[in-house]
Formats: C-alpha cells, structure tokens, sequence
C-alpha cells in the first residue's frame, strides 16, 4: 500500500499538463518531449493571453463609464441649484420690500425642497473651492434661529445646536436687495457689536405648552477654515460665547477671529453714501460655473470679439480678483474658480476705467471722489489694447509697497510673459447730487 501511494506521488511530479514524461528511455525522446512540452505552454500562452488582455481592456471602459457617468450626475445636481430665472424658481425666490429682516436684512421665503434655487442676489457666506456654496438661512419652526445651508444639500443646518447635526427643511435664506447691501467686517470675541452687524432674534424654546418662550440674540459670521480652499460660514449665540461657531468635518470647531455680516444701507438722492474700506456700496452676485443672468454686471475686458465681467473668487485663503468668462472665473495664476461673484452697477456709485499716470490712486486711496475697488489685498485693473489683437485682459494689481504696482493678468490659454507696468485702474465715483466718503 505504501509503496503505490509513493508511487503515485512520483508519478504526480514527473508529469506535465500534457501528461507526457518528463524523462523519457533515451535521451533524444527526452528532448523531443521537452520541446513539445515548450511548444504546448508557448501555445496555452498566446491563446490565454488575449483573453485575459481582453478582460482587462473591458473592466478598464466599464470603470470610466462608471466614472463619468457619477461625474455627470455630480455637475448636473450643481447646476440645477444654479437655475436660472427661465425655469421660474429664480424670479419666485427674488425678495420684495415686503421681505426684510430685523436690522436691515433681507430675506426670501423657501419655494420647495425640490425647486430649490439660490439667485444671483443670494449673499454668498462661504465656499468650499470648486465644490460647495455656503448662504444663510433662518429657520421658520420650533426651535427658530440662524442656519447654514451648504449648497447643493437642500437643508439648513442648525450650527449653534452643535452635533449630531440638526437639519431644518422649511427656511428662508437671506439676499441683497434694493434697499440695503451686505458687507464684512473684521471681528474678534470680546469687542463691542458693530451697530450695523446683522442681528437676529429667535425664540430657541422647543415650542408647546410645556415651555416659555425664550428669545435669544445670534450674528452670523465667517472665517477661513483649516484648508487654504475653504471660507466657512457659521453663527455666533450671544449667551453661550462671542466666539464663531462653525461645523466642519461633523466636529464644532470656535473661532475667536472672524467676519461679522454687516449691512450699508443705500442712501437716497441728495444723501451720503457711507463707503467702508473694500467693500462701499460695492454688490455683488453669486454664480456657480456660469452666470444664468448678468444683468447689471461691471463688463471690463474684451477678448475674442466678447466681453469679460469684473469678478472675484475665494483661493488660496483670501479673495482675488478674476475674470468672468464662460466656463467660470480665471485667476491670476491661470486657476478656474467655479463659485466665483461678478461685479454688478450700484445705485449711487459710477464705475470707470483711468490710466494708470494716476497710479496714486493706488497709494493713496483716500480722494473724496475717487477710489479704487479693491479686493483683498489688490486692486482690479486691465491692460491697453494688445497691439497683436486688440484685447482687453482683466487682472489684479497688487498694493504697491516698495516697488512700483503692476498688473497681473487672468490669462489661462496665452499668459504675457511679465506682468505690465501700464495698465488701467477701475474706480468708483459718487454718481450726481451724492458724495462718497471714505
């Protein structure tokens, strides 16, 4: 018994897939056999390969289907947020004068979860670049109070209620209107509330009759977060802490230093307009990838027979002036932001292009009829036509400092080779029977 089963071990090792002998009686048929056993492999080989080859070319398409069809969805539910006013959810959602907040704010009504659309006059609170718009909402149940809403999510977060998260689904966000502008202003816990801060009061009691009424006072702010590409919006809840709350990555994250969201009241005929450093009366809408209206946009470039807006978009931390085109908003460095704001005319303020021989406007930006519009740490600027073909390219010109200023154009396809050292500046004057002070 032993010695078949050893037997039959042997003879398991001897054998190849052919069932031929390794080793044969002689040494020619050996030889023969092994080159029938190669040329048997070399055959399984190239009748395997291509199968397998085959195989793989086919789990590679699938894969990219796979792929761009999730891409497709992606930008088709961001660009449904973004509906223009043709579909009807943008002209129903555009505040009245009926419509107003508690210290000048302004706000709009939810039209539905499924219909939901942010317009152009939606007051852009945050960014995620490239990926998700902040605005902010006030909810409308019990409890009441501030709420972020992190487009393209239809539902308002309740920020100051901490985690887990709570969602309100019946809100109304806030929006520019004729009467009042939103601005920022810096803040830091602990100073004194700006009289012109946004102020809300809301009774955060749960409701019924079990509870009293409890009414508290909240401000909405925002700050740069951990990452260099986001620009986070939250709420500060006076009786708790003056600090920023914020959520970020389903932590609750405090910030001590942020922007509080501030109104500047629109001045009628024959009235001052107040002007605050880097954004006077100065407004500006919200777009994502494109622009569904423009009306009223600041037009400053001109390239291929088409203008460009006068735009700006939060990148790297700070925001920076761009140019508006069709497919988003070009930087300096050549980047697309794809949330970006473009510049639109302001009651009370006359925009224009001066030659850059008046480059003291750049270091001396206090003239009671003149100022340049500043954004972040630069001003907006354009080139002289090209002599090669007559373009208009938008930039940034940085603050001078020790140097002379310069314009950095937002070139993508054929960046100059320097930045220019003659350029246009855009300013912002009183418009008749106003003054700008600074």
């Amino acid at each position: 018994m032993e010695d078949d089963l050893f037997a039959h071990v042997v003879s398991i090792r001897a054998t190849r897939p052919n069932n031929r002998p390794l080793r044969g009686q002689s040494g020619s048929e050996y030889d023969r056999n092994r080159r029938v056993n190669t040329a048997a492999n070399v055959s399984a080989g190239v009748c395997v390969a291509p199968v397998i080859l085959a195989l793989v070319v086919l789990l590679a398409i699938e894969l990219q289907k796979q792929s761009l069809e999730r891409a497709r969805r992606l930008r088709a539910r961001a660009q449904s947020e973004s509906a223009n006013t043709s579909n009807g959810n943008a002209s129903d959602a555009r505040p009245t004068a009926e419509e107003a907040e508690p210290v000048g704010a302004s706000s709009v009504s939810l039209p539905s979860r499924e219909a939901l659309a942010f317009p152009p006059e939606a007051v852009l609170a945050g960014v995620l670049f490239n990926r998700r718009r902040f605005f902010f909402g006030r909810s409308v149940g019990s409890p009441q109070g501030p709420c972020v809403v992190a487009a393209p999510q239809p539902r308002c977060l309740m920020v100051w209620l901490g985690m887990p998260a709570r969602f309100e689904d019946d809100f109304e966000y806030l929006a520019h209107s004729d009467g009042v502008t939103f601005t920022w202003a810096a803040h830091q816990a602990g100073e004194p509330w700006p009289s012109n801060a946004v102020r809300l009061s809301a009774d955060t009691s749960p409701g019924g009759r079990d509870h009293w009424p409890r009414v508290e006072e909240f401000y909405y702010g925002r700050s740069p977060g951990y990452s260099h590409s986001s620009l986070l919006a939250g709420v500060v809840r006076v009786s708790e802490s003056p600090k920023l709350i914020v959520i970020d990555n389903h932590r609750v994250r405090l910030f001590p230093r942020y922007e509080l969201l501030s109104t500047e009241s629109h001045a009628g005929k024959d009235r001052q307009v107040r002007n605050s450093p880097g954004y006077p009366v100065e407004r500006w809408h919200q777009c994502q990838d494109r622009c569904n209206t423009t009306e009223g946009a600041v037009y400053g470039g001109l390239e291929g027979g088409s203008p460009t807006l006068v735009g700006r978009a939060y990148f790297d931390g700070s925001f920076s002036p761009c140019k508006v085109v069709s497919v988003g908003c070009v930087l300096p460095g050549g980047q697309v932001a794809l949330i970006f704001e473009f510049l639109v005319e302001s009651r009370g303020v006359i925009f224009e292009w001066v030659n850059s021989s008046s480059s003291k406007l750049l270091s001396e930006p206090t003239s009671a009829d003149v100022a340049p519009v500043a954004v972040g740490e630069a001003f907006i600027g354009r080139s002289h036509p090209l002599p090669a073909d007559g373009r208009l390219l938008l930039g940034a010109i940085l603050r001078p400092g020790n140097g002379s200023a310069r314009l950095h154009t937002c070139d993508a396809r054929e960046p100059l080779p320097a930045p220019l050292d003659s350029f246009q500046v855009l300013v912002k004057r009183p418009s008749s029977g106003e003054q700008l002070l600074l």
